[in-house]
């Protein structure tokens, strides 16, 4: 169940990912919005697994949050589509540690949130996005 208190923090997110999502292939330059993803921006971001979230905006389709401890701080990981997430069989495991590489700078009143290409989660990797950045769950629907 999620907390009353988490409620804005959700809602704004699945704004963000769904905005971010929805821009990553069609944006042009000079337009506003959130910034494709920027392979030349990646950081590698490690931290402890706190649990998933499901996120419901209203015009898109549901999708899974993963939420980390970095340095004290909460930080969510925008993985993808839940369908999408279901399918690719991989585990999220509370407590472990996680591997991220991403793109990072965007926050949400909870904290900051990434943009993933790669997690990693014990021995096994979850690639989100392929060589150029796009998501990998547009060329799934395609």
């Amino acid at each position: 169940m999620i907390e009353r208190s988490h409620v804005p923090a959700i809602v704004v997110c699945a704004l963000l990912l769904s905005a971010a999502t929805a821009a990553q292939m069609r944006r042009q330059p000079g337009t506003s919005g959130p910034p494709p993803y920027d392979l030349k921006a990646e950081v590698t971001v490690t931290g402890t697994v706190v649990g998933t979230e499901t996120l419901t905006p209203p015009d898109r389709p549901e999708l899974t949050m993963l939420l980390l401890t970095v340095k004290g701080e909460k930080v969510g990981v925008f993985v993808g589509p839940t369908e999408w997430v279901v399918k690719q069989r991989f585990d999220f495991t509370k407590g472990a540690e996680a591997q991220v590489l991403a793109n990072t700078g965007f926050r949400y009143p909870g904290g900051p949130a990434i943009q993933p290409r790669t997690i990693k989660i014990g021995k096994r990797t979850l690639t989100v996005r392929d060589a150029n950045g796009a998501p990998l769950w547009e060329r799934a629907s395609s």
